[in-house]
């Protein structure tokens, strides 16, 4: 059973209330320090994301165009290039001539750089050496040079004069939360470039500020470790218990050991073998008595103490008395609180016994 030391009213009233404060703004602080580290990687979580919708697009494009430009490094193009420039955006007739097909279409007049590029993919195309996982190489080297780590698939078709659909893996292994694609325009048709990305948690963590993250965590963890360090010592500080009053230095005849027979114990009072639950302002009442080597206490200091700011101070008080009174006598214990007989601005705690010399409970207060 655990006895608890308990204090005296003033240093309740100082002491302890400075202890409390302490606690409920560290208490703050950390709570702070948590929606602070859960605000902060929820928003860097969101900006790696939208970094990665609008990067894989642009690094599909880069990749694709740098296999074509590789592949075709010592292959000289047809040309000439840009014959039209004044025409840029509309459409030429074309006639395009491969072993035993011949294609008629119509081209559209682009500038010189981008017909180049589109000559370049169609040859691979024709050729037959236009492969996704080449692609797929270009990219991830890419990707791995930008710091961005996403598992990530290419696939490859055409339709017209080679019908393909080329991919750089088995698509199985892919969960696939986000799609980028990359049309290039042929000499004669369209060839189409997809990326399909699993954009995972561990994609995104690597892209956040590892350092400044932890940091906030480590703040957090300190503080809340500090907290629980404080709290511990707000609830077992022992404390030296002084007289209040010069008339209650002297503990009345025969009931000097109260605090040895009650006790509060995870929130019941106990007596004996009997135990009661026991209300918080229940428990700090019994305690501002106990806490008096007299077991007296000042009814002007209770009602201060307990109830400021309310408006019935008074019947506050005496129904408070009354629930503590009552909670005495059902954990059967010989101790009841009556108005000191001598005094009657006091309150006693006293062995039941003893209570026919004094003023009944409800007497003036």
């Amino acid at each position: 059973m655990t006895t608890f030391v308990l204090r005296n009213p003033s240093d309740w009233s100082m002491h302890s209330r400075y202890k409390h404060l302490f606690q409920r703004t560290l208490a703050g602080l950390v709570l702070v320090l948590v929606v602070l580290t859960v605000g902060v990687t929820l928003h860097y979580r969101n900006r790696a994301i939208d970094f990665l919708h609008a990067e894989l697009p642009e690094l599909l494009r880069e990749a694709a165009d740098l296999n074509a430009r590789q592949k075709t490094k010592y292959v000289r193009m047809s040309g000439p290039y840009n014959e039209e420039p004044e025409r840029i955006g509309d459409y030429r007739p074309k006639v395009f001539h491969a072993n035993d097909t011949t294609i008629h279409h119509l081209e559209k007049i682009v500038d010189m750089e981008t017909e180049i590029m589109r000559e370049k993919h169609s040859y691979l195309m024709v050729k037959g050496d236009l492969h996704s996982r080449d692609v797929q190489a270009v990219f991830d080297s890419l990707a791995h040079r930008k710091e961005i780590h996403v598992t990530t698939l290419i696939r490859t078709t055409s339709h017209v004069y080679k019908k393909m659909n080329d991919w750089s893996g088995d698509s199985t292994l892919v969960q696939s939360d986000f799609e980028s694609a990359y049309t290039q325009q042929g000499i004669f048709e369209d060839i189409n470039y997809y990326a399909y990305s699993d954009i995972s948690g561990r994609s995104v963590w690597w892209l956040m500020p590892h350092g400044f993250i932890f940091s906030l965590l480590c703040c957090t963890l300190l503080a809340g470790g500090f907290l629980l360090h404080v709290m511990r010592e707000v609830r077992s500080e022992p404390v030296v218990t002084e007289p209040v009053t010069p008339e209650s230095t002297v503990p009345p005849t025969g009931y000097a050991d109260i605090r040895s027979h009650l006790h509060i114990e995870r929130k019941h009072l106990v007596f004996q073998s009997h135990r009661k639950r026991i209300s918080p302002q229940q428990e700090k009442l019994l305690l501002l008595f106990l806490e008096n080597t007299a077991y007296r206490v000042d009814k002007l200091y209770l009602k201060e103490e307990m109830w400021n700011g309310n408006f019935d101070k008074t019947n506050h008080m005496t129904s408070a008395i009354n629930r503590l009174r009552q909670l005495l006598a059902e954990v059967q214990s010989p101790y009841t609180i009556v108005t000191d007989a001598t005094d009657k601005d006091f309150y006693l705690l006293i062995p039941e016994k003893e209570s026919e010399n004094t003023q009944p409970l409800d007497a003036i207060h």
